[in-house]
């Protein structure tokens, strides 16, 4: 009998959390507020979840870090990521260079003060006509030394009023996808389910980015570009994956500072970059 009363007690918690709906998402500063994006910060309602852990905030992470990461991310459209329905076609970068500057800027921010419960929602609002806006919504987090992007909406184009609000208010509420992640290297895609709001049957796309190997392979020279007689031309000194070797070395003293390379990894790597003087 008591067993069943707990059962009782268990589903009527679950059913009054998930009655709760979202909860309010809180302002983290005015230079992240703005009339076509935002970055906020929203506790998250799945204390219930099989899978609930608490998330490695706050965290401290340079802007340039954050543009670097953010950079890594492709997409594709919806019927160009499945060679049956077309020609697969390359995938692009997710956010524009505005996009990435104003989301490195403020995730920065935003990841300072986040708690270990806490999601980092974004919007972000992009007019290709007076008519229509197409609307880019999710959430990041970290856990585990990785960096999870959640594109609940990517370029949703939005004429209703009503539909605009809903997203802004709710960034996890996902509506069918137009596009769909292409992972990189250190990338691994996953889908979630249970978030807040309406999803689609497949989930809400979760890019996991392997934070530590990810930011030491910028520090690797970029590749050299072949020459018009299809040789490869030795890469210039001091531009290893469009980094300076000032930048890269500041990149690597944070990476040490934050504990995520060893005092060996950290000398062999910055001797790696002297030479390339």
């Amino acid at each position: 009998m008591r067993w069943r009363l707990l059962l009782l007690l268990a589903f009527v918690s679950c059913l009054a959390e998930a009655c709760a709906g979202p909860q309010p998402a809180r302002i983290v500063c005015g230079q992240c507020e703005e009339d076509d994006r935002f970055v906020r910060l929203q506790a998250r309602s799945d204390a219930a979840g099989p899978d609930r852990r608490p998330f490695a905030h706050p965290v401290t992470m340079s802007q340039q870090d954050w543009t670097l990461l953010l950079g890594g991310l492709r997409v594709q459209r919806i019927e160009e990521a499945f060679p049956l329905l077309s020609s697969k076609g390359a995938p692009v970068e997710a956010f524009t260079a505005d996009e990435t500057a104003y989301l490195s800027e403020t995730f920065a921010k935003a990841f300072a003060k986040a708690g270990p419960d806490d999601w980092v929602l974004f919007a972000l609002t992009r007019r290709p006509s007076s008519e229509i806006r197409e609307l880019t919504t999710g959430a990041c987090y970290l856990e585990g030394g990785r960096l999870h992007v959640l594109l609940a909406n990517y370029r949703f184009p939005v004429t209703l009023p009503g539909v605009r609000d809903l997203l802004w208010d709710q960034p996890l509420y996902a509506y069918p996808p137009f596009y769909a992640v292409a992972p990189g290297a250190f990338q691994t895609l996953a889908r979630r389910y249970g978030l807040q709001g309406h999803l689609v049957a497949s989930g809400v796309p979760d890019v996991a980015i392997e934070i530590k190997p990810f930011l030491l392979a910028a520090l690797a020279p970029k590749p050299a570009p072949p020459n018009p007689a299809g040789e490869a031309q030795p890469a210039p000194a001091g531009s290893p994956s469009g980094l300076s070797v000032e930048d890269s070395l500041a990149l690597l003293q944070r990476l040490k500072d934050r504990g995520l390379v060893t005092d060996e990894e950290y000398r062999d790597k910055k001797q790696q970059l002297l030479n390339r003087f």
